[in-house]
């Protein structure tokens, strides 16, 4: 965000509402008009996902409402047609009986290289994780110095199948099903020809597609 707002030179036209943590990192970078909370509206106006769901942007008449992924700068800034730009666009509210025209755009480059598991393979991929994680676990309870007792621990909480985990060590099925749901977001971005058949396959969209490409980046108009 801070990138684009600087290329453009619209500081002063613009406020961006995000989680805490990044409202720091902007003000350190001289940002003036960042708010964790919905507030005073400007030309332009950046939300972060933390804004995606459970907020009703009121009074605002027919916005022009832009989503923005970059899969170099900001991999996690991936879009899911089926539910998140959906949410996106239904953050703004019209007023009861009113008319409201909201246009949308997505801006998104794409990667053929970017690896997306299937759910089979997701759940493969945990199931191996979790042959390891047990095979540890074994070592460490089996251990008989503090130092060999230190090393496991370490390794357990840091190999990648702990975030499957409960506190408790039960599994935490709702991490398992947002990986999966990751994975398919990912195959989304792989090509143009993707993410246009992940808006399509929603039945929620009337397209108006035109591709339009600029320095990689490719932009969708709904």
């Amino acid at each position: 965000i801070g990138h684009l707002i600087r290329y453009l030179g619209i500081e002063d036209e613009t406020s961006i509402f995000c989680a805490k943590e990044s409202m720091q990192k902007l003000k350190v970078n001289n940002f003036k008009h960042v708010s964790t909370s919905l507030g005073t509206f400007r030309k332009y106006n950046f939300l972060t996902s933390r804004f995606f769901s459970a907020v009703d942007i009121e009074h605002i008449e027919n916005p022009n409402i832009v989503m923005i992924s970059d899969l170099v700068r900001a991999e996690h800034s991936m879009i899911d047609p089926a539910s998140e730009a959906i949410q996106i666009i239904g953050r703004f509210r019209k007023e009861r009986g009113a008319m409201m025209t909201r246009t949308v755009t997505h801006i998104s480059n794409t990667n053929p290289e970017l690896r997306a598991k299937s759910e089979e393979e997701v759940m493969l991929y945990i199931k191996e994780w979790q042959i390891v994680y047990n095979v540890l676990t074994s070592f460490l309870k089996a251990s008989t110095t503090l130092e060999a007792r230190e090393v496991l621990e370490e390794v357990l909480k840091r190999i990648d199948f702990s975030r499957f985990l409960y506190p408790d060590g039960s599994m935490n099925h709702f991490m398992v099903d947002n990986a999966v749901f990751e994975e398919k977001v990912k195959s989304h971005y792989k090509t143009y020809e993707t993410l246009i058949d992940g808006y399509e396959t929603t039945k929620r969209f009337n397209l108006t597609t035109q591709e339009e490409k600029y320095n990689q980046f490719w932009m969708f108009h709904f």
